[in-house]
């Protein structure tokens, strides 16, 4: 009676599993849709240049949203989709054609950044482009989940709707438009009050590209291979090249992440400097806090506003931000401490001549 309950019971979940499940979409289209995405068209030399437009103007005027939108139009996933599929499948033709328009496409970007700065003559760097030139090992894991569910969609038609969400989850023009402004700005970037640049623009911005693309290619060659559409033996020595690349950029990208969670505990712990005086720290003004770790030494830049009747010893308070790091971390600490004094009115802290 229990083995027939157990019979009756497994075939009942693998009816539901087949009522659920979804065949996936037939090779000969894929390889069709493909095909056509890595082929360059004007179509999409266009889509990508307006993208990159909006794209370029939403950083310099540090507007999210505008950011989005042009994650959206932007069509440069359709040749590194078609990468992937051409890596998974041994397609050598389509591999190639993909990643000259890919490349192609990713020049345009940058020359179209590079322009537009040029035109405009803005050096301040605001949160967007800041967000983009210090990429860790966090965006490579997006990159590669983006990848992943990039791919799916294409295996499945019911998902076609997904792609959207996938183009704003892993950004692709974006970081190709820092780029282009770092090299535009060169040494002259210069960030925006309360923020700082960790290193340099461009550098960065290509880092966090290369990774998005990276993680993108191999997750997709996986998927596609996963799904039935090619066979281990043919797709190995993609894979492996591609796993290779990722963890070649993992490294920088995992002491990245370090440097991060540094200043983040660096952060954390100054707040509750805060929160231990706040008669005293309320009355100052954060202008820049910078982290940055050599080794096992934590250097902390600091520049503030402190109204001109707070009297206090610079130095005094600079040991004592010292300490405080020092005993929280248990790390040694350097603290670089600048403070302008000023005349404080009702509207707040403003420097005097």
């Amino acid at each position: 009676m229990d083995q027939s309950s157990n019979r009756q019971g497994s075939r009942s979940l693998l009816e539901a599993w087949r009522a659920l499940h979804e065949p996936p979409t037939p090779a000969e289209e894929v390889l069709v849709s493909k095909t056509v995405a890595a082929r360059p068209s004007v179509a999409f030399f266009v889509m990508l240049g307006l993208s990159t437009v909006i794209a370029t103007n939403g950083l310099i005027s540090d507007s999210a949203a505008t950011v989005i939108g042009a994650m959206i139009i932007a069509p440069l996933m359709q040749p590194i989709g078609a990468m992937a599929f051409g890596l998974a499948t041994t397609r050598r033709r389509l591999l190639l054609k993909a990643t000259g328009t890919m490349i192609a496409g990713a020049v345009l970007t940058v020359a179209i950044a590079y322009a537009a700065t040029r035109v405009v003559g803005v050096n301040t760097v605001g949160r967007e482009i800041i967000g983009r030139t210090a990429p860790t090992a966090l965006d490579l894991v997006v990159a590669i989940a983006a990848g992943t569910a990039s791919a799916f969609c294409v295996t499945r038609r019911s998902l076609g709707d997904a792609i959207a969400g996938v183009a704003i989850a892993v950004a692709l023009v974006p970081p190709l438009c820092v780029v282009g402004l770092g090299l535009a700005l060169g040494d002259t970037a210069l960030p925006e009050v309360g923020m700082a640049l960790t290193q340099n623009v461009a550098t960065g911005a290509l880092l966090l590209f290369l990774a998005n693309l990276a993680g993108i290619v191999f997750s997709g060659t996986l998927v596609f291979v996963l799904a039935g559409y090619s066979h281990w033996t043919r797709a190995w020595r993609g894979i492996l090249i591609s796993f290779a690349i990722i963890v070649g950029l993992a490294i920088p990208l995992m002491f990245a992440l370090q440097d991060l969670l540094t200043r983040h505990e660096v952060r954390r712990c100054l707040s509750e400097l805060r929160r231990e005086r706040p008669e005293f720290y309320e009355k100052i003004v954060m202008e820049r806090l910078a982290v940055d770790q050599d080794g096992d030494v934590i250097r902390v830049d600091v520049e503030a506003i402190s109204p001109r009747t707070l009297d206090f010893d610079v130095e005094e308070e600079t040991q004592r931000i010292r300490d405080f790091l020092s005993a929280r971390t248990g790390k040694k600490i350097e603290v670089k401490a600048t403070i302008i004094r000023a005349d404080v009115g009702e509207s707040g802290a403003s420097q005097s001549p």
